[in-house]
């Protein structure tokens, strides 16, 4: 499930990042400059931490992982 939770986040920043600039064709468009950090925090660091299985050495915080990043992706979805 955490899997999916940072690949739809992923998705919904790309998504947001090409129509912005779809809609106004300017490669300058804040969306568009801010959509790679936005990648960083939310997906990129998550995943590379997921990978590394340094927390999910413990089932209880496997458990619990999904919720925050459910957030996350309501936040970005938002």
């Amino acid at each position: 499930m955490i899997e999916l939770y940072i690949l739809l986040t992923a998705v919904v920043i790309l998504a947001a990042m090409f129509s912005s600039y779809n809609r106004t064709g300017d490669p300058l468009t804040p969306l568009v400059i801010f959509s790679p950090m936005l990648m960083y925090v939310y997906v990129v660091h998550p995943y590379m931490i997921y990978e590394s299985g340094g927390l999910l050495a413990n089932p209880i915080i496997q458990d619990s992982l999904d919720f925050p990043l459910l957030v996350s992706l309501l936040s970005v979805l938002g």
